[in-house]
């Protein structure tokens, strides 16, 4: 019985004179064959006494053989060489001075190209630099977590959480970045006096980086060396060591974040609401002012570079 059922079965198997015939065809070019092609094919195998092969297994090949070959691709490019080496550094974290040092099993990694390397193929591995302990913090967000951390005693969870959206951040990576930040600064103020301090460990050290592939927006997410404060902050921080060097441009969206810290973190948030007309006029009478002078730009055209334009048609009389 058994030899009867392999008999069946190598007969419904396609021989390897048939197999020929659909290889022909593949290295011709015909590898999605359409009706008229799978007919033609169809003909010539039962041409050869084939005839109980039908157009669903002739599809049935070329799909197979299509998969096949796609999956073979895949294997070979997860096993092809990589055409880039790592270039490892080191980046300490913020303390009196910034400075770079090398490191053979440092934090940072960098992709660099080897000579006659593919620059398409670099291009499209491009990563962006994120601490290793904190996975979630970019390595261009440090100078606005040293703000948070060295103005700030103790943070709230509400200006924790607000710094977090704002630098696409989990609030738990910003919160443990903050105490180790605070941590590594009171072991350098320890060890000042006397020898210096010891390193920190991997598992504190707030500015170790490594690379984690993400979306590519390398012109936004360029690392920022160094972060001003405003000029009196500095002053009372650092003494005279501004005289040496020119004050840092401060970006748009690092006023902002500076701004919506400050704001948070001040006291007079907690001031009591206007009781009086004369109270709420000199309260709200500035922003009043700034509005007007807004919609007048608008009317005027004066912002229609910036997008804001005066619609008539939509102004009732």
């Amino acid at each position: 019985m058994s030899s009867q059922v392999k008999a069946l079965y190598e007969k419904r198997r396609l021989p390897l004179e048939g197999v020929q015939l659909l290889q022909d065809a593949i290295n011709n070019g015909v590898t999605h064959p359409k009706k008229h092609e799978r007919k033609d094919l169809l003909q010539r195998i039962h041409a050869l006494g084939l005839t109980w092969y039908t157009d669903e297994k002739l599809k049935t090949w070329f799909n197979h053989h299509r998969t096949k070959k796609q999956t073979t691709a895949q294997e070979a490019e997860a096993t092809s060489p990589a055409d880039l080496h790592k270039l490892t550094i080191k980046i300490p974290g913020p303390g009196p001075a910034f400075e770079t040092a090398a490191e053979p099993s440092s934090a940072m990694s960098i992709d660099t190209p080897l000579p006659g390397g593919s620059a398409t193929h670099s291009k499209s591995r491009s990563k962006k630099a994120r601490l290793i302990n904190y996975p979630s913090i970019k390595l261009s967000a440090v100078p606005q977590l040293v703000v948070l951390a060295d103005t700030t005693q103790e943070p709230s969870d509400r200006l924790i959480e607000t710094w977090a959206t704002l630098l696409k951040a989990s609030p738990y990576d910003v919160d443990r970045w903050v105490k180790d930040h605070k941590a590594q600064d009171a072991d350098q103020v320890d060890g000042a006096s006397g020898t210096a301090p010891a390193a920190m460990s991997g598992s504190s050290e707030p500015t170790r980086a490594s690379e984690q592939a993400g979306e590519s927006d390398s012109e936004n997410e360029r690392s920022i060396i160094g972060f001003s404060l405003p000029l009196s902050q500095l002053e009372q921080m650092s003494g005279n060591a501004l005289s040496s060097r020119p004050v840092v441009q401060i970006p748009p969206r690092d006023q902002l974040l500076l701004a919506i810290h400050n704001g948070l973190s001040s006291t007079s948030n907690d001031s009591s609401l206007p009781e009086t007309a004369s109270q709420f006029q000199s309260l709200f009478t500035p922003y009043g002012d700034m509005i007007d002078r807004f919609v007048e730009d608008i009317q005027t055209g004066k912002l229609e570079n910036m997008g804001w334009k005066f619609n008539r048609n939509l102004v009732q009389a």
